[in-house]
């Protein structure tokens, strides 16, 4: 194999892997909003569902289109299949169990997420 061959497959699989969500978020959250509603987030790699207190779940595509490291301050950009942008934070190094997913443009938290229970916005002073 060529070695420009080889440059287009080492570029090709850096872009399939960058499309699919990162395992640091994947998998089941429990969701709370501003306003103190529940919902279950389910991150697959090319999926995430959203369900709310009622089981009603909506499910849409979404890419990852960044990856940031400031200070130990962990974000995962997304982007929905219908073009709206959400940053996944996970602001304590040391804790993968709770992020707090805010929107792109404006950084307004938009819902706070726990792997073990809900929590709300008046508690999540401490993942901030």
């Amino acid at each position: 194999m060529n070695h420009l061959t080889k440059i287009f497959f080492c570029f090709l699989l850096i872009g399939f892997i960058a499309c699919s969500g990162s395992d640091e978020y994947a998998g089941k959250w429990k969701a709370t909003n501003s306003e103190g509603d529940k919902f279950v987030f389910k991150f697959e790699p090319e999926t995430l569902t959203i369900s709310d207190s009622t089981k009603k779940a909506t499910s849409i595509g979404y890419t990852q289109n960044k990856i940031s490291n400031k200070n130990g301050v962990v974000t995962y950009g997304i982007q929905l299949e219908d073009g709206r942008h959400y940053d996944i934070l996970f602001s304590n190094p040391s804790d993968s169990t709770s992020a707090i997913i805010l929107e792109s443009n404006s950084q307004k938290a938009l819902y706070v997420l726990n792997r073990n229970e809900y929590v709300g916005f008046d508690e999540a002073h401490s993942i901030e």
